[in-house]
């Protein structure tokens, strides 16, 4: 075989590695993304509990994850000053609130992706208000920064920049989920980024759950007001009596004024 087909066969093998491994590598997706728990089942006793998110990712991909639950309304008391007295003077409505909202990113968002990228998908603090609403006629960025601070402090908000750690084309984080965290589906968002916007996303659901007298007492609640004000009500009247029988025991007790006790003290 002379040099010329052999170089010609070298091309073509060459050519045809080359043409399979961007098959290939087309075929992998720029992220994936898997939580350690797919369902939280919360009762009396739950405490809160870490979920771990785990997933694969290009080296040189940012990798942002994004924890949320369904959007609702939420409504909120404005206090105001009516003589000598504060008092709720209006009702503040926010809408498209998440009850959970969590983000965490392999590198600062600031660094990672433009404002216009995170506002067009949500992500972190400026993304999230920006896809709330208020009330016309209030001060939005004022009471949006409360509302946000206030879920901040119930751990419902978080925003952790740097909290996704990565090992090659692997990254892993965790995510805190509180003991008052209510029940719904929520999603996990995983978004590679590269160049300053993104590439690709995963995602994945964390079902939770409330179970045992816990459900039970979220449903009288929800469904049966009523029902549930008045065993709020026999239930406190029930610990008073329990606490008066407790303390009506104590006081039968022999009396330190007793003759015994004089008597006693006299004889030393």
């Amino acid at each position: 075989m002379s040099a010329r087909r052999v170089l010609l066969a070298s091309a073509a093998l060459l050519s045809a590695a080359a043409l399979h491994a961007a098959s290939v590598a087309a075929q992998v997706p720029p992220i994936t993304v898997a939580a350690s728990q797919r369902v939280i089942r919360i009762t009396a006793r739950y405490q809160g509990d870490l979920v771990h998110v785990q997933g694969t990712a290009r080296p040189s991909s940012a990798v942002v994850l994004e924890l949320t639950s369904p959007r609702e309304v939420v409504l909120c008391s404005q206090k105001g000053q009516v003589g000598p007295f504060w008092l709720s003077v209006r009702q503040v409505r926010f809408g498209n609130v998440p009850s959970m909202y969590k983000i965490k990113s392999s590198a600062p968002l600031d660094d990672i992706l433009p404002r216009s990228e995170r506002i067009k998908y949500g992500l972190g603090r400026a993304g999230l208000k920006e896809s709330m609403t208020v009330d016309a006629g209030v001060d939005k960025n004022l009471y949006l920064d409360e509302l946000i601070l206030i879920r901040q402090r119930a751990q419902r908000f978080s925003f952790t920049e740097e909290g996704v750690g990565r090992d090659g084309d692997t990254y892993e984080a965790s995510f805190f989920w509180p003991p008052d965290g209510p029940p719904g589906r929520y999603r996990i968002v995983a978004y590679a980024v590269e160049g300053g916007r993104i590439v690709g996303t995963a995602e994945t659901e964390v079902d939770v759950q409330t179970v045992g007298v816990e459900a039970w007492l979220r449903d009288l609640a929800a469904n049966h007001g009523i029902l549930y004000g008045l065993f709020a009500v026999g239930l406190a009247a029930a610990a008073g009596l329990g606490v008066s029988l407790l303390l009506g025991r104590r006081g039968s007790g022999p009396s330190s004024t007793s003759p015994e006790v004089v008597a006693s003290g006299r004889m030393t």
